[in-house]
């Protein structure tokens, strides 16, 4: 019976390794030792061997002191399943093997002990965008610079525009078309109004004086200008102020020479002991107004050529020569153009004194 030898059992350290008659020396003395089968008989007749284990790939082996420590290499520990985000636990096939499987526009490499995940289908610099739950599809890219990404609605892949776009701004600047299909940044201007000039393009232009508005032109762009007083009436600009108001009647002039030429909407007064020769003004418009008062010495209203001068049913002689003279201190007169341009037609509309027509 194998283990026994001359009815005596050598169980304690037995090596059989093919000695014979098997010696306690050849025994389990060294860490790790196992009494390991083989199918072929050895030299003592027995199919008992004393060996330590051997490590394969990936696996080490560590022997102590009645101790075997069976661990993969790099202190790893071995993987039984996996877990995805669906479909629960998976388990390696009948070959201890997991299948790393791409989808849609996903694609695994696998090459030595490395799997990579990669995307397919891709251009260089497109856009990616989403084609369903399981593949992105590209847009572009676009050779034109400038062109911006822009959506083309829920049902659709966005789409890069027409239209291009400055890639940088200054501070204060306003985008607009600066020609079809190229948007473009307005060059800011302090103080200032947008307006276009004749031919439609934008402008800022500056209000930079007090008063300023910007005034049309049936002739050209619309400029920065301020409001011009008419007769009668005062304009006084302020910092974001207009004033108008009705003038303070009219100018009057203390006359002391012997000659004046008169200006509408004047007033004067003949301060001359000899008396003042007066000028009507060259051109009047309809309803202007003179006055004269005597002060000192007579008033002679003299005329240019074309004029005249009606007091009541009197007129005097048409152009240069005819003359109106007051005969007395202190006559005054009253006169308003009822004949526009050169040719004046002049009405005392209210007089004092006798005055003599020529």
């Amino acid at each position: 019976m194998a283990g026994i030898d001359n009815d005596v059992f050598y169980g304690k350290n037995c090596d059989y390794t093919g000695v014979a008659p098997p010696q306690e020396s050849k025994g389990l003395f060294t860490n790790g030792q196992l009494w390991i089968g083989t199918t072929a008989v050895n030299a003592g007749g027995t199919h008992v061997n004393v060996n330590t284990l051997t490590a394969g790939s990936g696996v080490t082996i560590t022997n102590g002191a009645g101790t075997i420590t069976i661990g993969l290499t790099g202190g790893g520990v071995a993987v039984e399943h996996l877990t995805a985000d669906s479909g629960g636990q998976l388990n390696p096939d009948g070959s201890n093997n997991f299948n790393l499987l791409g989808s849609g526009s996903i694609t695994t490499v696998g090459l030595g002990s490395t799997i990579t995940t990669q995307l397919t289908g891709l251009t260089n610099h497109a856009v990616l965008v989403g084609a369903g739950t399981t593949t992105i599809t590209k847009v572009g890219p676009t050779a034109t610079a400038g062109q911006i990404l822009q959506s083309a609605g829920a049902a659709a892949d966005p789409a890069f525009s027409t239209a291009t776009y400055p890639a940088t701004t200054t501070v204060s600047q306003i985008l607009y078309s600066s020609a079809t299909n190229v948007v473009s940044g307005l060059a800011t201007a302090n103080r200032g109004v947008l307006t276009t000039g004749t031919t439609g393009i934008p402008v800022i232009t500056a209000l930079a004086t007090d008063g300023q508005l910007i005034i049309g032109s049936t002739a050209g762009a619309p400029a920065a200008a301020t409001l011009t007083a008419g007769l009668g009436i005062t304009i006084t600009n302020g910092s974001n102020s207009i004033t108008i108001a009705a003038s303070q009647g009219m100018t009057w002039t203390d006359v002391t020479s012997a000659t004046q030429t008169l200006a509408v909407f004047n007033g004067y007064f003949t301060d001359r002991g000899a008396g003042v020769t007066y000028t009507l003004p060259a051109t009047a418009a309809l309803g202007d107004l003179i006055k004269i008062d005597g002060k000192l010495g007579l008033t002679t209203i003299a005329q240019n050529a074309n004029q005249s001068i009606r007091f009541s049913s009197a007129i005097t002689t048409v152009g240069v020569g005819g003359t109106a003279t007051g005969t007395n201190l202190g006559d005054c007169v009253t006169l308003r153009c009822s004949t526009a341009g050169a040719s004046t037609v002049w009405v005392a509309e209210n007089f004092v004194g006798n005055w003599t027509i020529v």
